[in-house]
């Protein structure tokens, strides 16, 4: 135990690099959990999953550090550590008497937006603390109290041992030991692991063989490969009466709603990027039963091929993800550390309300970690009244603008598709009727009149009225309008006698000079359309394009 500064204390931290509290012996980590300590070795603070909750209420502060105490010797992964065998592998290790860390603010001699600038650094700081996976246990919690009454509750969990499922067994969890005292008997560690089988390796090299081209987002800076993890984000709202008939599309086609919502997603990667190919990192919940209700990495991130195709029907592209999720997650167990996407999607459910002991209402907090390991990462929180999208991006490959604009196109595109099933992915629309007519308007330009005459009518009412002006002006050479406009005249007449009719195409093979100036004068006095051909073209090219002399085409 310690003392920081500022009158906050820290609790639960064990100084020393010797494993503490030895229960049982080392055990091997799964194929994801190797991923994900490896991956930690690299970029530490990317495995941090955090989030942050308001208190309203009289809060026991010591009865919920008990509480946090009584989750974590239920649940195993949170009393582990990993450390690096002699071979140089990670194994598992557990303890009977590991506690989270627990820390403790009091900002309540600040006030307004003091307070909140406050709260903001200290949630940061939290967020970017990589944890010691040799030592700590895999759970932080900060209680920071705000007011006679209000607190801010800070979880930050690593991913070695929590995935999605996690937060809502927590927060009920922690619910039921604050109000009781204590919960039932320590569970079990983990779902048994196992070998991926032949099947398994030879689904996922089939699948990711002739790997996607790298997906460029939109925007000046949307193929940059990121070296800055620094992220922001932006939210949109999906109605009630949205997620209601989302919900009713999944029924109706045998798919789920997360199915739906990602096939809706690859849609908008497919109509910004025309990519008919890339690959989605999709968050997908444990199949083993023996996971339900623990809280621990038993879940799993699938690299998800995406096809969409632009004359398929919203409807046939759902029928594909759906099959891709599936085919994904009875494959998965096989280590894919070398797909690296460079987009995210995920479901959520809103689990603040879970944590609901008598005379506390709990809610979810602004603040969020800066942080992100993919590009664009678009999560959908369900909650009561419909759902949150929230697009999580890295600032230096996205701008706010544009992320803002996504989101809009995303809530635009699901529409679109749940409307009408059956449109074809080419056809969705992204803008809706007052973005596209602000669109026509901003590239409309100044309304004129054009006069009724033609660029040869132009020329030659310049030539009677002007005719000495000086009209092209080549390598000390000057044509006047009369002798521009009587020369093309001339090849006007010629290209006539050769047959040529009005909107036949004329191509023509010269160097800019003068002469290609009257030409094309002449083409349009002709009334045909003056096609230009580089110079530059090798014969060969030539000849495909034209591979015979017709007059006219």
């Amino acid at each position: 135990m310690r003392t920081v500064s500022d009158g906050d204390v820290e609790v639960g931290v064990t100084s020393g690099e010797a494993p503490v509290g030895l229960g049982m012996a080392a055990m091997p980590l799964s194929a994801g959990q190797q991923r994900i300590w490896f991956a930690h070795g690299v970029t530490p603070v990317l495995m941090n999953l955090c989030r942050s909750y308001r208190l309203h209420g009289e809060l026991d502060v010591d009865k919920l550090r008990a509480a946090v105490a009584a989750v974590v010797l239920r649940h195993a992964a949170l009393r582990t550590t990993v450390h690096a065998g002699a071979d140089g592998q990670p194994v598992a290790v557990l303890h009977s008497d590991l506690q989270a860390r627990w820390i403790e603010h009091d900002v309540t001699d600040l006030g307004g937006t003091a307070q909140e600038l406050r709260l903001a650094v200290l949630a940061q700081r939290e967020y970017g603390t990589a944890f010691d996976l040799a030592t700590e246990a895999p759970l932080r919690v900060t209680v920071i109290r705000t007011g006679s009454a209000e607190y801010v509750m800070l979880v930050v969990a690593h991913r070695i041992g929590w995935d999605d499922e996690s937060w809502q067994v927590f927060l009920a969890d922690l619910t039921a030991a604050y109000v009781h005292g204590d919960i039932s008997e320590p569970l079990s560690s983990a779902p048994k692991q196992g070998g991926p089988g032949d099947a398994a390796v030879d689904y996922w090299r089939e699948e990711l063989s002739n790997p996607a081209e790298p997906l460029e987002l939109p925007g000046p800076n949307g193929a940059v490969v990121p070296t800055d993890w620094k992220a922001a984000r932006c939210t949109a709202h999906l109605s009630e009466s949205v997620m209601e008939q989302v919900e009713r599309l999944a029924r109706d086609s045998g798919s789920t709603a997360h199915a739906v919502l990602l096939a809706a997603y690859s849609v908008l990667l497919h109509r910004y990027t025309h990519a008919n190919d890339f690959i989605v990192a999709a968050p997908v919940p444990a199949l083993d039963p023996h996971a339900r209700g623990r809280i621990g990495h038993f879940g799993n991130v699938l690299p998800l091929r995406m096809r969409p195709r632009a004359d398929e029907s919203f409807r046939d592209l759902l029928a594909r993800v759906r099959r891709t999720t599936l085919d994904g997650m009875a494959h998965q167990g096989v280590s894919l550390d070398r797909v690296v996407p460079r987009v995210g999607f995920s479901m959520a459910t809103d689990s603040a309300a879970l944590f609901c002991p008598p005379g506390i209402r709990c809610v979810k907090a602004a603040f969020e970690s800066h942080v992100a390991y993919v590009p664009l990462g678009l999560t959908v929180e369900m909650k009561s009244g419909g759902a949150d999208v929230v697009a999580e991006y890295l600032v230096t490959v996205l701008e706010e603008r544009m992320a803002t604009q996504l989101l809009r196109h995303f809530a635009n595109v699901l529409e679109a598709v749940l409307a009408d099933p059956e449109r074809v992915v080419g056809a969705v629309d992204l803008m809706d009727d007052r973005e596209a007519q602000w669109l026509w308007a901003a590239s409309s330009g100044e309304r004129f009149e054009a006069p009724p005459a033609t660029l040869g009518d132009l020329v030659a009412e310049r030539a009677a009225a002007q005719p000495d002006a000086v009209a092209v002006v080549y390598e000390g050479r000057h044509y006047s309008y009369r002798e521009t406009n009587d020369l093309a005249n001339r090849l006007a007449h010629w290209i006539i006698e050769q047959g040529i009719g009005t909107e036949d195409h004329v191509a023509v093979l010269l160097d800019k000079s003068p002469d290609l100036i009257i030409t094309a004068l002449a083409i349009a006095k002709a009334g045909a359309v003056y096609l230009p051909i580089d110079p530059e073209y090798p014969p060969t090219a030539l000849r495909i394009f034209f591979p015979t002399h017709s007059r006219g085409w």
